[in-house]
């Protein structure tokens, strides 16, 4: 859930928008983006999957920018 979250977060859209001047992105990008470590993602998963209205972003994106 928290990688998910991550990818689909507005900090990481805004990344590769400015770098790649779009949003397709290659599974050889994402390998070479730096994103948070694997503790990191699990306990914003974990945060996210707490949530009861999963549709409330910007409570997601906080935790994201945490």
């Amino acid at each position: 859930m928290g990688i998910a979250v991550f990818l689909n977060s507005t900090l990481v859209d805004r990344y590769f928008r400015i770098t790649n001047g779009n949003t397709q992105v290659s599974a050889t990008e994402l390998r070479k983006t730096s994103s948070a470590t694997v503790e990191g993602l699990t306990r914003i998963g974990e945060r996210v999957v707490q949530l009861t209205n999963w549709a409330d972003f910007d409570t997601i994106e906080r935790i994201i920018n945490g």
